[in-house]
């Protein structure tokens, strides 16, 4: 099955309206003509998987009350930061990864925050989270899995001083924003199993004693 998008006078898609659940998808890759946008509202997909295709959503794309739980789509959810987004929730076990960032090095711009209750929640989302470009504040999160980051830490901080390596989790993570050169974004906390937790953790504690926020 493929998406079935409704076109208006202007030749942009729309999708409202509709819930998918145990839907095998060709694929859920969602990228507007030139020129063009696409909107997905009050849609659910529930439960759903795609084959031999992957998930895919592009910039000039608008989200508004959209839910995806438990997405069997291979290794991630790709969605560009540029994508506007209002009240998306993703949720479940699958896939492994969701990744959200810019998509070029050079040229972005973060959305301004408008009104929106938030933007994206992840808070029941299982899997490994790489946000970047998107407000901290907008994204509801499961503080014990998922952390928000600023860019501004590289020079606000005395990595040095604190003797926090350079490929530390937090100073790893802040070159991706400033490569991107995106202000903010959200990630993982490393797996309590992972051997490198106890030190990120211990990093976290000192960096909350400078003041920083981990929102």
């Amino acid at each position: 099955m493929r998406l079935e998008f409704d076109t208006d006078p202007s030749g942009n898609q729309i999708l409202s309206g509709h819930v998918f659940e145990n839907t095998r998808f060709h694929d859920l890759d969602v990228k507007p003509g030139v020129g063009k946008k696409t909107r997905l509202e009050h849609c659910k997909f529930l439960n759903c998987s795609t084959s031999p295709g992957t998930c895919v959503i592009a910039g000039d794309v608008a989200l508004n009350d959209v839910v995806i739980s438990n997405l069997d789509c291979g290794d991630a959810i790709r969605i560009s930061s540029e994508t506007e987004f209002n009240e998306v929730v993703i949720a479940g076990d699958s896939p492994k990864s969701l990744i959200v960032q810019p998509r070029n090095e050079s040229g972005f711009m973060m959305r301004p925050l408008a009104g929106e209750t938030f933007q994206l929640d992840i808070s029941n989302f299982h899997g490994e989270v790489v946000i970047v470009g998107m407000h901290t504040k907008a994204i509801r999160k499961d503080t014990s899995r998922h952390v928000g980051v600023l860019a501004k830490w590289k020079n606000d901080v005395d990595w040095n001083a604190l003797r926090i390596d350079p490929f530390s989790y937090w100073r790893i993570y802040i070159k991706k924003l400033m490569l991107f050169s995106a202000d903010e974004g959200v990630f993982s906390l490393p797996s309590k199993k992972d051997k490198n937790y106890g030190q990120t953790m211990r990093e976290m504690e000192l960096l909350e004693n400078l003041g920083l926020q981990f929102e």
